[in-house]
C-alpha cells in the first residue's frame, strides 16, 4: 500500500513544484504588456503642459460629425476635434452640394492612398473652392495625418501644405497648427507649426479662443496674470487645461510657474465654468 502512495504524492510535490515555478517566472517577467506600464511612466516624466494639451483635445469632444454626416462622409474615429463651446445649440446640419462632397471625397481618397502629390494638390482646391469642407472632422484629421507623412518629402509639397493651413485655411487652419504643435510635439510637422505660429501675422488669424490659449501657452510666468481676464472670456478647453495647471498646490510638477489660489486665476476658471467648460 506505501509502495502505491509514494507515487501520488511524488507527482503532488512536483506539480505544486512546477506551479511555484511559473508564479516565480510571470513576478519577474513584470506586465504582460510592459507598453502599459512604460506608457504610464512616459505620461509621469511628459511635461505637465503636455499631458494637459492632451487631456484638453480629448475633452473637446467631436465637433462637426454632424457635418461628416451631411457630406455623405464617415467620420473617421480620431483624438481631436474643435473645441466646441457647451450651452449652444448645434447649428441645423447644412447638406453640402455634390461638388464639395466630390471634392471632401476626392481629398479623402488621395490621402487613403498614399498619393502625397494628389492630397496637397486636393487640399489646395478645398481651401481655394470650398473653405468650410476643411472644418469637417475626418477632413481635419485626414490633414493631421497628411501632415506627418509629407514632412518625409523632399520638394515644395510641405511648403504648400502649410502655406494652406497658415493663410487659407481661415481659423480652421490655425487650430490646426496648434493641435500639431500641442499633440504632436517632436515630429517634423510640430517643428514647422511652432515656427509659423511664432509669427504674430499667422496667429492673428486663428479664433479668439486659440489666440488665447496660445499666449497663455507662450507667456513666461510673470506675464500669465495678465491674460486671465481674457482666459475667463474667451478660452475653451485648450485654456481651462492650463488654468487648472496654473492653479495646482505647489510642487514639483507645477514649480516653473505656480499661482495657485491666485484671485484673478481662479476667477477667469469661473468665469469659463460659467460659459460650461469643465
Amino acid at each position: 500500500m506505501g509502495a502505491l502512495e509514494r507515487p501520488a504524492h511524488l507527482a503532488w510535490a512536483g506539480l505544486i513544484a512546477m506551479t511555484a515555478t511559473i508564479f516565480g517566472i510571470a513576478i519577474a517577467r513584470g506586465p504582460v504588456f510592459p507598453e502599459a506600464g512604460a506608457a504610464s511612466s512616459r505620461a509621469e516624466d511628459e511635461p505637465a503642459e503636455e499631458r494637459d494639451d492632451r487631456a484638453e483635445a480629448g475633452k473637446a469632444g467631436a465637433a462637426s460629425g454632424s457635418a461628416s454626416a451631411a457630406r455623405g462622409t464617415s467620420s473617421a474615429k480620431g483624438d481631436w476635434a474643435l473645441p466646441k463651446l457647451p450651452g449652444l445649440d448645434d447649428p441645423a446640419p447644412v447638406v453640402a452640394p455634390a461638388e464639395e462632397r466630390e471634392a471632401v471625397q476626392t481629398f479623402l481618397d488621395r490621402v487613403r492612398k498614399n498619393d502625397l502629390k494628389g492630397s496637397v494638390v486636393a487640399l489646395e482646391a478645398l481651401a481655394d473652392g470650398h473653405p468650410n469642407a476643411i472644418k469637417d472632422a475626418e477632413v481635419r484629421e485626414q490633414i493631421v495625418e497628411l501632415s506627418q507623412r509629407v514632412m518625409q518629402t523632399q520638394g515644395d509639397l510641405p511648403d504648400r501644405m502649410f502655406a494652406v493651413l497658415s493663410q487659407r485655411a481661415g481659423t480652421t487652419g490655425i487650430d490646426i497648427l496648434y493641435y500639431l504643435v500641442t499633440s504632436k510635439g517632436g515630429s517634423k510637422a510640430s517643428k514647422v507649426a511652432d515656427k509659423l505660429l511664432a509669427d504674430p501675422k499667422v496667429v492673428a488669424r486663428g479664433s479668439d479662443a486659440m489666440r488665447i490659449a496660445w499666449e497663455l501657452r507662450k507667456a513666461p510666468c510673470n506675464a500669465k496674470k495678465a491674460l486671465f481676464a481674457r482666459a475667463g472670456e474667451h478660452g475653451d478647453q485648450r485654456t481651462l487645461g492650463q488654468l487648472f495647471e496654473l492653479n495646482r498646490t505647489c510642487g514639483r510638477r507645477n514649480r516653473n510657474c505656480c499661482l495657485h489660489k491666485d484671485p484673478a486665476l481662479e476667477a477667469a476658471i469661473e468665469a469659463m465654468k460659467a460659459r460650461g467648460f469643465r
